[in-house]
């Protein structure tokens, strides 16, 4: 890679190196400021002190870094442990560096942290989870056909989920309302994303 695109990189990423078997060699400053530790602090360590001790004692965890020691590449959503002890959710890729024989010599992490949307998305479960238990809730296709409905409206309406699964809205409507003008254009306003 062009020293340019290495530069883009370290301005925008975490990143972080480590030998084959997770013992930190080098980290910038955007993963140092993340994490709150000083180089020096880290270098020689190894990568289990960001993690969750149980984690970080578990064959699953074992079992990643041997992965990537025999050069395979992992992406995904982790959360580690910052020198604080707060936890930070970063979005991740641990990239395997291969030497001329096909060898790894390295491990380079690139990161964001994404703990800020994380919180919020559990935020949002929770104003959902919220809403599930205080309010009748049903859900349909875009045609009307019920594809679920919380506890809260069966209870409501009498009736069990598997009872309205698969039908149409219109079984909750008077019979001259559902076959009216009005009920059609009710649902092709709703297609259109009006209320």
């Amino acid at each position: 890679m062009q020293t340019a695109e290495l530069d883009a990189l370290n301005r925008s990423q975490a990143v972080i190196h480590f030998t084959p078997d997770g013992t930190i060699i080098h980290a910038n400053e955007n993963f140092l400021h993340a994490m709150g530790y000083s180089l020096a602090e880290i270098k020689g360590q190894h990568h289990r002190m960001f993690c969750d001790p149980n984690y970080a004692a578990s064959n699953d965890y074992a079992e990643f870094w041997r992965s990537l020691a025999r050069g395979k590449y992992s992406a995904a959503q982790f959360k580690r442990i910052a020198k604080s002890g707060a936890e930070i959710w970063i979005e991740a890729s641990y990239n395997p560096i291969l030497d001329s024989s096909g060898t790894v010599i390295g491990v380079v992490k690139y990161a964001t942290d994404i703990t800020k949307q994380k919180l919020q998305f559990a935020d949002f479960q929770g104003q959902l989870a919220a809403i599930d238990r205080a309010q009748a809730v049903i859900h349909f296709n875009m045609d009307g056909t019920i594809i679920d409905a919380n506890q809260n409206f069966l209870s409501v309406m009498g009736y069990s989920l598997s009872e309205i699964v698969g039908k149409h809205h219109s079984m909750f409507a008077e019979p001259e309302y559902a076959k009216s003008p009005e009920y059609q254009d009710f649902w092709v306003r709703l297609n259109r994303g009006e209320c």
